[in-house]
């Protein structure tokens, strides 16, 4: 059948049905001018049948996934507003694209920790008068 011509089981190795349990907290705090956050995310997924083929192949599922954000916002008017934030992923992409996890690319959640930092300027506008 089509396991024996492509090497692999579609149905077992890259479909599945996936749950999961979440839970997470923020606190916030701003004022006129400057405002705050904090956040963090646990997940756990169930995958059931393609963790267990997972293990089979030698790789260790991917089950959780932690998210930590901070952020930091200054507004000296209505029309500027400067922000500066990081977030920590602990599996990065597995919440966002959850199709690309699958039993050839489990392996590449491993060990991905990933911090990123961002700067943003805004300018509002009211806009356009005649």
């Amino acid at each position: 059948g089509v396991s024996e011509r492509l090497g692999f089981r579609p149905s077992e190795d890259v479909a599945y049905l996936a749950r999961f349990a979440q839970f997470g907290a923020q606190i916030s705090w701003s004022t006129s001018s400057i405002a705050m956050s904090i956040g963090y995310r646990y997940r756990h997924y169930f995958r059931g049948k393609i963790d267990e083929n997972i293990t089979v192949i030698g790789n260790s599922p991917v089950n959780v996934s932690q998210t930590l954000e901070a952020e930091v916002s200054y507004q000296p008017n209505r029309r500027w507003k400067l922000t500066l934030g990081t977030t920590y992923y602990s599996a990065p992409f597995l919440d966002d694209v959850p199709m690309l996890y699958t039993a050839f690319t489990s392996d590449r959640y491993d060990n991905t920790d990933v911090l990123n930092f961002r700067l943003v300027g805004s300018w509002y506008f009211d806009g356009i008068s005649e």
